[in-house]
């Protein structure tokens, strides 16, 4: 992993951590249900999504009624069809990449814990308490300069821990 995804990574850490959870566990949920009732979940959720809801009777209503011609009828539900196959790509890519990005979360995280105390507070408070950097520097009892320096100490040797883990 490059400087730059493992900087992206750590910022997100937060949300890769909590804010998926529960979401990750909804979206297994219809992962792992049998075919055809995945399919019928997830078709409910794109007419929700993406279908105009009508109400009440259209001739009724007059010439204020929202009238389609029948070939407007017939492009909505092709755009229908041929949407919907592209939505269940997206959900499923979007469940992977959950899983993906819960997985390094994790990883991050029990390295995080691993390391020495003085790094293992800094990396901790900051990307998985999410805490402003003058709070951690009141909280440990260091200087700025020492909180910094720290702070890049302990970010290359995350980095290292996690491309050596990964080799």
């Amino acid at each position: 992993m490059d400087y730059a995804e493992f900087r992206r990574r750590l910022e997100n850490l937060y949300i890769d951590l909590r804010c998926s959870n529960v979401e990750l566990i909804s979206l297994l949920f219809r992962y792992n249900t049998t075919v055809r009732e995945r399919e019928d979940i997830i078709r409910q959720l794109y007419d929700f999504q993406y279908l105009n809801a009508r109400t009440g009777n259209l001739e009724s209503l007059g010439r204020s009624a929202d009238k389609h011609s029948p070939e407007e009828e017939i492009r909505r539900l092709e755009r229908y069809i041929t949407g919907f196959d592209e939505y269940v790509k997206k959900q499923e890519h979007e469940i992977d990449t959950m899983i993906e990005n819960n997985k390094i979360a994790n990883k991050f995280l029990n390295l995080i814990l691993s390391m020495e105390t003085d790094y293992s507070n800094i990396l901790y408070a900051k990307y998985v308490k999410k805490m402003p950097d003058t709070e951690i520097i009141h909280m440990l009892y260091i200087s700025r300069s020492t909180y910094y320096r720290r702070l890049g100490r302990a970010r290359t040797l995350l980095l290292y821990m996690y491309n050596s883990a990964e080799a």
